[in-house]
């Protein structure tokens, strides 16, 4: 099943952030957008997943268009979103966010293998399992709000600058994670980046933006050149 963005503007009220994108993730595949701050990396994101809506065009997963559906419908359709905050709740324990993310899986023993098959994607969650989010380190709020998302056993996952503000441990760690994942779940992931590191490390595809344009898109070896993230970045 392909995820299928074409012609989409969007921005905020009557400020245009993002122009005339598109592109496809194919399940399996994985799609970096990057460029530097501003670029409208975020936007888009947002705008695919509904927090932000579109001035124009369409977004299908396979036959269903996800166009004009609100944030809430998308997300019970299998599209999820893990924004730059994390979006987690101090209180509440690493497990009871889980099993929050479970709220769309029917039957215990499913939920119970969804939450299984977080703490085999993110072993640091496993003993940390009764911690609070609130107490939890950088790195460690960032596996949860992923596992949060993954255990929704969704079709697309969306994630908005997974590696900002992680030491290197904790972005290798995250990076290993991610490519568990795409080796045993069978959906389409798109991940908005600044570290080309980690964009080169998983992503099979990239598009990378300026000024909410797109200045170039394709395969990452042959993309992530130094004449096109100098005219991305600088």
């Amino acid at each position: 099943m392909t995820f299928s963005v074409h012609g989409i503007h969007a921005g905020y009220g009557r400020i245009p952030v993002v122009h005339d994108l598109g592109f496809e993730v194919a399940a399996g595949g994985y799609l970096g957008i990057v460029g530097a701050n501003g670029a409208g990396k975020s936007t888009l994101l947002k705008a695919l997943a509904g927090v932000v809506t579109p001035h124009a065009g369409t977004i299908r997963l396979g036959d269903e268009d996800f166009t004009g559906v609100p944030a809430w419908d998308r997300a019970r359709r299998g599209l999820a979103f893990v924004p730059e905050s994390r979006e987690l709740f101090g209180e509440l324990t690493v497990e009871e966010h889980l099993h929050a993310g479970c709220l769309r899986v029917r039957g215990r023993a499913k939920r119970a293998e969804r939450i299984e098959f977080a703490y085999e994607l993110f072993p640091v969650l496993r003993d940390l399992r009764r911690r609070a989010a609130g107490r939890l380190s950088g790195g460690q709020q960032q596996s949860l709000a992923v596992a949060r998302a993954v255990v929704s056993q969704p079709r697309v996952l969306l994630l908005d600058e997974p590696s900002l503000g992680l030491s290197p441990i904790a972005v290798s760690g995250l990076v290993e994670s991610l490519t568990r994942l795409a080796r045993t779940a069978d959906l389409a992931v798109v991940i908005a980046e600044q570290s080309l590191t980690v964009v080169r490390e998983l992503c099979d595809d990239v598009l990378v933006l300026n000024l909410g344009r797109e200045v170039e898109r394709g395969p990452a070896a042959a993309v992530l050149t130094r004449t096109v993230i100098e005219n991305a970045f600088l």
